[in-house]
């Protein structure tokens, strides 16, 4: 939850200091949220939207999905868990273009794809074990992760509601491509930071 709470402090900074360092078409803001599919995940980044059409992103997703090498009978131990877990860190960097929906440019949709390294630790070298007597005796196992780099593509395209000039939300599908597992689903986002234009006051 670090992250999230970085994340959330750099965004507060930033809309603070909106005023000063920003056209009134630019936006800069962070986003921290859920996301589910073949997998489940939290995802957070930092986002520029520059003259309300370009957009670039810094996003890092963390995505877990069950391992399907474990061995059938596999317990970790007495009232332990029976599933295990592949753990995968994603920094992606990418760019897209902004198309506004409405005439007060609240909702906007942005056609976002980018690139960048995907960390995966995968369940491997599964061991059994045996312990206890009688009653309470069994056969275990414990395992180790082993570490994999592979470039990733990924594709988001994000609906984004600006609900007021600090804040927002997102939801977008997400596909993400790299060697040995492609993800897809969808994730939710808050947004935080200067979200849209300050809003226009009618004489």
């Amino acid at each position: 939850m670090r992250f999230f709470f970085i994340t959330f402090i750099i965004s507060l900074i930033f809309a603070l200091k909106s005023n000063a360092q920003f056209l009134e078409n630019d936006f800069l803001y962070g986003n921290a949220g859920i996301s589910a599919g073949n997998y489940s995940g939290l995802e957070g980044g930092i986002n520029y939207i520059k003259d309300e059409e370009i957009s670039i992103h810094l996003n890092y997703f963390y995505r877990s999905n069950a391992a399907k090498n474990k061995p059938e009978d596999y317990s970790s131990g007495f009232l332990g868990s029976s599933s295990v877990y592949n753990q995968h860190h994603s920094f992606i960097a990418s760019a897209g273009y902004v198309m506004p929906l409405n005439t007060s440019k609240t909702v906007r949709l942005i056609l976002k794809g980018g690139a960048g390294l995907r960390w995966s630790r995968i369940a491997s070298n599964y061991q059994p074990y045996y312990t206890g007597s009688t009653w309470f005796s069994g056969k275990y196992y414990s395992y180790d992760y082993e570490n994999r780099y592979t470039v990733e593509l990924t594709m988001n395209p994000a609906l984004e509601f600006a609900l007021a000039r600090g804040y927002g939300l997102s939801i977008s599908p997400v596909v993400s491509i790299g060697s040995g597992r492609t993800f897809f689903g969808a994730s939710l986002n808050n947004l935080f930071g200067k979200v849209r234009a300050r809003s226009k006051v009618s004489n």
